[in-house]
């Protein structure tokens, strides 16, 4: 079957981009002064404000605008030279990669999904917008950027793999904090270690880390997850799978 290549179109993140990410860091942080040392390492021009929960997020983004301003300008050189790094790192890999994780999914990547933007600026959080098929990055080693890149683009046909067998999906489902997201999160273990993926780039992709440390009636889940990716076709690994986070989802 042919299959299509999307293309990753790479692109420096605007001020105003940036300034919304800080912006829903600091409401991650329950509305007050953000206490990540990341943050405030990035922007300690943030530090000295308080009572961010007092401002609707209109005014928050204006306020984080105007302070970090400077840092934008001063930094956009630097990014700029990232983003070219990041380009010709990529290049190396896009064509096997996305052709590989068509196979072991057994689905094409539809049209809507022929660009993924991939966003890069000093931040301290990757968010991901599935609906607008982009993502944001910072600065990162090769290793981290190149497995970063390559987690992103494994939940966007994910999910379009979990279009075409649930019909009933909820895009708001993909998202943190429902059980959709956390069994994509989990099947980022089994599809990406899978041997087409590891042909492309041999790498030992992990989900996150409290996945791996979570039993269930004596069970590993992680190792329980693998087997049923391990026993079946990508179509009842996804079905089964789901079944089982459902069935034990009060202890995920």
């Amino acid at each position: 079957m042919e299959r299509m290549i999307p293309k990753i179109k790479f692109e420096l993140m605007s001020l105003e981009e940036i300034a919304g990410i800080l912006e829903w860091a600091i409401i991650i942080d329950k509305g007050i002064l953000p206490t990540s040392n990341y943050v405030l390492q990035l922007y300690p021009e943030l530090q000295n404000i308080k009572n961010w929960k007092n401002f609707s997020s209109n005014e928050r983004s204006n306020i984080i605008k105007k302070l970090i301003k400077d840092n934008y300008i001063n930094s956009k050189n630097e990014y700029k030279n990232i983003l070219c790094n990041y380009k010709i790192i990529w290049e190396k890999y896009n064509n096997d990669f996305m052709y590989n994780l068509s196979k072991v999914l057994n689905i094409n990547w539809s049209n809507e999904l022929k660009v993924i933007s991939v966003k890069a600026g000093k931040i301290p959080i990757y968010p991901r917008e599935i609906d607008t098929h982009s993502f944001y990055i910072g600065k990162m080693e090769e290793e981290s950027f190149i497995e970063t890149v390559m987690h992103e683009c494994c939940h966007f046909l994910y999910f379009e793999k979990w279009k075409e067998l649930f019909k009933n999906w909820k895009i708001e489902e993909f998202e943190s904090p429902h059980i959709i997201w956390h069994l994509s999160e989990i099947a980022i273990d089994p599809i990406l270690n899978n041997s087409e993926i590891q042909k492309v780039y041999k790498h030992d992709f992990r989900a996150y880390k409290n996945f791996y440390s979570i039993n269930i009636n004596g069970k590993n889940l992680m190792e329980t997850i693998k087997n049923i990716y391990n026993e079946n076709t990508i179509e009842n690994a996804i079905i089964k799978s789901y079944e089982f986070v459902l069935q034990n989802r009060n202890n995920i």
